[in-house]
């Protein structure tokens, strides 16, 4: 009978997908949701590697830039920031984000099977900036570049799958949830020709209320290739 030998090279197998780590490149998309502004391109990095059969933990780090219309502008000095509308339509600021990541993924199949969906759940550290784009208004002023800067603790959830195409090689495909916990004070920093008189025409026309944006949960969707070693 040839039943020994598959439950042998079968264990094997299953020994060394679980003695592996693996590194990974990903490509998808990202939304801050306050920003309402749909997702932008976002690129990100794993390293993981498996506990035991089921559980497995993985690091990660993404980046995404969103381009924002919040009629900057038209914002006067004691007009409320949140009521404004985008000027014609122009993107007058942009949302960067760095999310630094650690979960702990539960899979839903055998090692050794090709297929192997997961659930996870841990913690993630994000920096946002939003910076204000040098662009002129229809009011003969130009918007002179100041930002707003927060860092986030936060929980993150996930969902996903990876598929095995060599021994060596997965296709992972994610979907990620950030959600804040704990915030930071958000940081405005005014360009450097509006020093030290921040009420000169030159200040930015953001505001400490735009940590709405930079403090909001995030969504991710990811695909990318994992190798392991």
């Amino acid at each position: 009978s040839n039943e020994p030998f598959a439950d042998s090279r079968r264990n094997r197998l299953r020994s060394k997908l679980l003695d592996q780590t693996f590194v990974g490149l990903q490509v998808g998309a990202s939304n801050v949701k306050e920003t309402n502004s749909g997702s932008a391109p976002a690129l990100g990095l794993n390293l993981g590697t498996n506990l035991d059969e089921t559980f497995g933990v993985e690091l990660g780090y993404s980046y995404g830039k969103q381009k924002l219309s919040l009629g900057l502008a038209s914002r006067g000095s004691n007009t409320d920031a949140g009521q404004q509308l985008p000027l014609g339509g122009a993107n007058d600021a942009a949302l960067s984000t760095h999310l630094f990541s650690g979960e702990v993924q539960a899979h839903l199949t055998d090692p050794v099977k090709r297929l192997r969906p997961y659930v996870g759940a841990g913690l993630a550290w994000r920096t946002s900036t939003l910076s204000e784009n040098s662009i002129a208004s229809a009011f003969g002023q130009s918007l002179s570049g100041g930002s707003l800067h927060q860092s986030t603790l936060g929980g993150m959830a996930s969902a996903g799958t990876k598929l095995r195409i060599a021994r060596s090689v997965h296709l992972g495909f994610a979907l990620r949830y950030f959600l804040p916990i704990v915030r930071q004070d958000a940081r405005l920093e005014q360009p450097t020709d509006a020093l030290p008189d921040t009420n000169s025409a030159n200040a930015t026309k953001l505001t400490q209320a735009d940590d709405s944006l930079t403090g909001s949960s995030q969504y991710q969707v990811f695909g990318g290739v994992q190798v392991s070693f």
